[in-house]
């Protein structure tokens, strides 16, 4: 709560508190009534599975929700789950009565639902996605960096833009504005080397226009060449400082996604689908890869953030398995491409629905997942500490396979790890990886 008191002057008692979002004021006039409520989750994928938690005050006796805000009352209970099937922003209505008093509450676009892609959206200021030092290696020598974006402005700074697409500590690629070093709307790259120089690369002016998807990629031989592609095309126009061997060491620098180290240079609008490479890529390799999804499997590649978690606070690196720290920044609609391998232009949607009950648990829980495809035997299952760390996969591929033709499995996990000793309490992480698609759920354990 904010403020508690008589705020209106009119010898009632009042609430005024912020909301899930940062823009959301709410106020409930006279405490002896009011309709409030909570969700979990409030983001995901088509099939998402939302509990409705009442927290009204005043002695409650009926409640009507309208989980799309369509006019339809959609359950009485006082905390529902509701199934949303179709991708879209909903707002979530609530009426509770006592006596012959009603209270309703109103929350506008409160679930995301997505379609199978999901992306992080910066906010400009803080926003940003850090992956400890501690978890990836060294990015020196040769190394291909790429993302799809959808920038709203050039960055924070009104003239210069400069708003950083990725950083660790030597290597930063970001958006130009009107810097007078670079080209105007333009791309970015520059790197500390071993000796002391700054190289800075830019690709030409308004070749970054605003409120569109595209793809960008920066090539660097670890000698002396730098190529740098949007949409797939080298197009590298301007070096004021040509790059010259090695980069300083970053071994002990954070990689972040969508600001820098002190958070000065945010992005400005959607970032999805980084990926590392530990070699030069050329025109044709860029061309290649930047329609298909991966599968985190490639040679060469180090590092790949799908962000296609679509909730929650953690990224999964396809590569390693470790795991980013969400800051600030919003779950929202992504890119939409192709499967690996799938040359036909149409991507059909992928359902994919992950949950568990209880949750928490103590000891066990039963892991469903529930799709609008075929299961395949190269499904997998595995659960996650909160460093990241494997605890455990789940034998379900014979289960899978014999019943590929199901649209909903389960597998109970007994709260131990590989080698089956109980884990301790805490958070775990229930990762699914089908042959489209790979999503990810947080589970508590509490002892």
């Amino acid at each position: 709560p904010l403020n508690v008191g008589d705020v209106d002057n009119d010898d009632d008692i009042d609430i005024v508190a912020g909301g899930r979002h940062a823009n959301e004021i709410r106020w409930w006039d006279n405490l002896n009534l009011a309709a409030i409520f909570d969700a979990e989750p409030t983001s995901g994928h088509a099939l998402l599975e939302v509990v409705f938690e009442d927290q009204s005050l005043g002695e409650i006796d009926s409640w009507a929700w309208d989980f799309q805000n369509d006019g339809v009352i959609d359950s009485n209970e006082q905390n529902p789950t509701f199934v949303y099937d179709a991708p879209g922003v909903y707002s979530v209505f609530l009426e509770v009565t006592s006596g012959t008093n009603t209270s309703s509450f109103l929350s506008e676009n409160y679930i995301n639902v997505f379609d199978g892609h999901s992306a992080l959206e910066f906010n400009g200021e803080d926003s940003n996605i850090n992956i400890p030092a501690s978890t990836v290696p060294e990015i020196n020598g040769a190394f291909t960096i790429e993302a799809w974006i959808y920038p709203y402005s050039y960055g924070p700074d009104t003239n210069f833009g400069l708003g950083r697409i990725f950083d660790k500590y030597s290597i930063s690629i970001f958006l130009s504005d009107t810097f007078p070093l670079f080209q105007d709307q333009s791309l970015v790259v520059q790197m500390m080397h071993s000796d002391g120089t700054l190289s800075t690369s830019t690709t030409p002016a308004t070749s970054i226009g605003l409120n569109q998807w595209q793809h960008i990629a920066i090539s660097y031989d670890g000698i002396d060449e730098v190529k740098m592609f949007v949409g797939g095309y080298n197009i590298m126009f301007y070096q004021p400082t040509a790059p010259a061997g090695d980069l300083e060491s970053n071994l002990d620098a954070d990689i972040i996604i969508g600001n820098i180290a002190d958070l000065s240079k945010s992005f400005d609008g959607i970032i999805d689908e980084v990926r590392v490479w530990n070699v030069t890529k050329d025109q044709n390799d860029i061309l290649a890869n930047m329609n298909h999804y991966l599968n985190g499997y490639e040679a060469d590649l180090i590092h790949y953030w799908r962000l296609n978690e679509a909730y929650g606070e953690y990224i999964f690196d396809e590569t390693d398995n470790t795991m980013g720290i969400v800051e600030t920044a919003q779950w929202i609609q992504g890119i939409e491409l192709e499967p690996v391998g799938n040359t036909n232009n149409q991507l059909p949607v992928i359902k994919t629905n992950l949950t568990n009950y209880p949750n928490p648990f103590n000891p066990a829980t039963t892991i469903s997942f529930s799709s609008n495809t075929e299961t395949t035997e190269d499904t997998e299952l595995i659960i996650y500490n909160l460093k990241g760390q494997k605890v455990k996969t789940l034998e379900c591929s014979n289960s899978f396979a014999a019943a590929s033709k199901k649209k909903t499995h389960s597998i109970i996990w007994n709260g131990t790890d590989q080698t089956g000793n109980p884990v301790s309490s805490g958070i775990y992480f229930a990762k699914l990886k089908t042959e489209n698609q790979i999503i990810s759920h947080k589970m508590l354990l509490m002892k």
